[in-house]
């Protein structure tokens, strides 16, 4: 216990001093365990070694004892937080002047989350560009304009020109509004919506001591980053013909049971994923979305033929009816031994996800980004290669368009690993491109 305290002692100052108070306290009762064996042996010698001086306030520091076996121990040195404090007392008026000072207020011009220190009160911009802006934000926001603006020093200075700033959300960059069809989705209900997916290795680093428990142990990517094409089609296919048709579905209560690859120990992790959202998705993502129009053609690429096949072996299945029971069992993600036997469902079809084995998507498609992320880009505009305007005393870069997307006020984009994954693939590529 001791020593898992003493590890967390490093990011809290007062469980360092009480850690300090309780070996002055465990030192003191260890000296006074001595002093009690000196008395009852009669041996003044070991009296005189210890050396206690009533005037000296750290008397009990002198006789210390450490339970590393004899490491030095950092709260051996008295008055540790005070030199620490004098030591780094820039560095720390530093870091607490940032922790006042969080990025939480947006930009109504970029939609960045900035410091306050970076925006300034949006008033007395009378230009024909703010006009237009502002009734950008009325008709997103009719409430917008009732409260407090503010507009970042980058922007401000542009628009006052009368121009418009290139990170502007008037310039490709706008959020656009998720329908309540795309909300709240898990990540395999996202991902049977997707058209394309980016998959990437990722393994454990081992450690250099034997003392840190694996599911402690940092991760690392490995290997080089590929997108595959999701066979979209071929998932619908498979609905209709166990009687789902593109407009209704006849029993609310069906559910797909995903069943994953199994690991090492014979394990299989499942979930539920409601059928009923994802037509509800599909259905709404083909009103809107230019690249969901032409998902029912019969012109579908072969590489997606193979990818799910209907199987007899009741006990890989991969779709079945959950009655209440199961429900309530796979509320959450469990896991089932592959050995075991499951129910057997004869009221529909058994289906088995197969592995797609085809060439990867390159990743230097232009509509790469609208393809993968169908939740974050629900129109599939406003991608990176967005047409937008370049102004010669603007540069908007790759690094900058992903700037404004990781900092937008929308959680959305940063809070997508998988998207954020995404870019960071690509940003090495292009590191490696240029270091060629």
């Amino acid at each position: 216990m001791l020593r898992i305290l003493c590890n967390a002692s490093v990011h809290y100052p007062l469980l360092r001093r009480l850690l300090n108070h309780f070996y002055v306290a465990r030192n003191a009762h260890l000296t006074i365990d001595i002093i009690d064996s000196s008395l009852a042996d009669g041996d003044i010698a070991q009296l005189i070694d210890l050396k206690i001086n009533e005037a000296d306030e750290t008397e009990f520091d002198n006789v210390y004892y450490t339970i590393y076996d004899g490491e030095e121990d950092p709260f051996r040195i008295p008055n540790l937080d005070t030199v620490l404090y004098f030591q780094y007392s820039n560095a720390i008026d530093e870091f607490k002047k940032a922790l006042s000072d969080q990025a939480v207020n947006a930009c109504c011009c970029c939609e960045r989350l900035l410091r306050k220190k970076s925006v300034t009160e949006a008033k007395n911009l009378d230009s024909y560009v703010w006009n237009i802006l502002l009734d950008y934000i009325r008709e997103n926001d009719l409430m917008a304009l009732n409260k407090v603006m503010y507009i970042c020093n980058h922007c401000k200075p542009i628009i006052r020109k009368n121009e418009v700033p290139a990170r502007c959300v008037l310039n490709g960059l706008k959020c656009e509004p998720l329908p309540k069809e795309l909300e709240n989705m898990d990540p395999l209900s996202c991902q049977l919506i997707q058209r394309a997916k980016c998959f990437q290795t990722i393994v454990r680093l081992g450690t250099h001591t034997l003392k840190v428990p694996t599911y402690n142990s940092l991760k690392a990517l490995k290997g080089a980053m590929f997108y595959l094409p999701l066979p979209l089609e071929k998932t619908i296919q498979a609905l209709n013909e166990i009687g789902i048709d593109s407009n209704h579905l006849p029993n609310p209560e069906l559910y797909f049971i995903i069943n994953v690859q199994p690991t090492k120990s014979n394990n299989v992790w499942r979930s539920l994923v409601d059928v009923n959202k994802i037509k509800a998705a599909l259905r709404k993502l083909k009103e809107i979305n230019w690249l969901y129009r032409s998902v029912d053609d019969d012109s579908i690429d072969e590489l997606s033929k193979n990818v799910i096949q209907v199987v007899s072996n009741t006990t890989s299945k991969m779709l079945e009816k959950a009655n209440d029971q199961v429900l309530e069992g796979l509320s959450a993600y469990t896991i089932r031994n592959l050995d075991s036997k499951m129910a057997r469902v004869s009221d529909i079809s058994q289906y088995k996800l197969m592995n797609v084995k085809e060439a990867p998507i390159d990743n230097r498609q232009e509509h790469l980004d609208l393809s993968c992320f169908p939740t974050l880009f629900p129109t599939g505009q406003c991608g990176e290669h967005h047409p937008r305007q370049s102004y010669p005393a603007q540069t908007s870069s790759f690094s900058k368009y992903i700037k404004s997307r990781i900092l937008n006020k929308d959680s959305r984009f940063h809070r997508n690993h998988s998207y954020c994954l995404h870019y960071y693939g690509l940003k090495i590529n292009k590191a490696l491109k240029t270091g060629i």
